[in-house]
């Protein structure tokens, strides 16, 4: 007969999808970042105002911080 896991058991699986989506997060942020906000802002990309590309702990942070406030 087969039991029911352990919740220790699928504790690995929940942070590995975790990760898994922070890290997708980040890449999507990144491209659509580079393509997005020169496309919308391009006087202010060209004074500098806002970077037209951002770095990945920009990115990383900004996934972050979007998956808390959702």
């Amino acid at each position: 007969m087969l039991s029911a896991p352990k919740l220790g058991a699928l504790m690995g699986v929940n942070w590995m999808t975790i990760i898994l989506i922070v890290v997708i997060n980040t890449l999507l942020i990144k491209f659509l970042w580079g393509l997005v906000i020169p496309y919308i802002f391009p006087r202010v990309v060209e004074e500098g105002y806002i970077r037209g590309e951002i770095s990945w702990l920009g990115a990383l942070g900004l996934s972050i911080l979007l998956g808390i406030l959702s």
